[in-house]
């Protein structure tokens, strides 16, 4: 009798975890195909890192994506331009411009918000109290956990932590959708 309580138990616990997974990733689907088909989209930032040492530096701006590219302008605490095109990233500070490329081909915020089920297929997916959580399947990235805080079917924040324990918390508020 108690192996057969033990058993139902364990059945439960793992069909309630399965249905989180599988509505963190409806979640993410019904996310994908809301912006998806967009040809830009528009918004403004404020972003935090939070450092190992518990220094933080604050920015805030307004973003612009497209199919092809995208241009983050940070207004605080310094003026900055970064443009990401498919590997190439482009930083603009004044007069001066710096080219970079990408280890992967995307930009991790871009895909956050416009193709969230491409991201997701590099981590496994979790929800919990209206958050997507995503955990790196690969151990070779850089990336420990990101957090997306939704409101309805809109992403709000977006929180990254990397494998040193610093945490980026963008919060967006996506303004124009085309």
């Amino acid at each position: 009798m108690k192996k057969a309580i033990l058993v139902l138990f364990l059945m439960m616990i793992f069909s309630y975890i399965s249905f989180d997974n599988v509505y963190a990733q409806t979640l993410v689907d019904v996310i994908s195909e809301k912006y998806a088909s967009a040809k830009l989209i528009r918004g403004e930032f404020n972003q935090q890192t939070i450092f190992p040492d518990g220094k933080t530096l604050n920015h805030k701006g307004h973003f612009t994506i497209t199919p092809t590219l995208s241009e983050w302008v940070y207004t605080y605490p310094e003026r900055q331009k970064i443009i990401t095109k498919g590997k190439e990233v482009f930083i603009i500070k004044g007069d001066k411009i710096e080219k970079a490329e990408l280890m992967i081909n995307t930009n991790i915020y871009n895909d956050l918000i416009k193709n969230l089920k491409k991201t997701t297929s590099e981590f496994n997916v979790f929800e919990s109290n209206n958050k997507i959580i995503l955990l790196p399947k690969q151990k070779n990235i850089n990336i420990e956990k990101i957090i997306i805080t939704t409101a309805g079917l809109t992403p709000k924040s977006i929180e990254i932590v990397d494998k040193v324990k610093t945490k980026v918390v963008m919060n967006i508020k996506i303004k124009e959708v085309k």
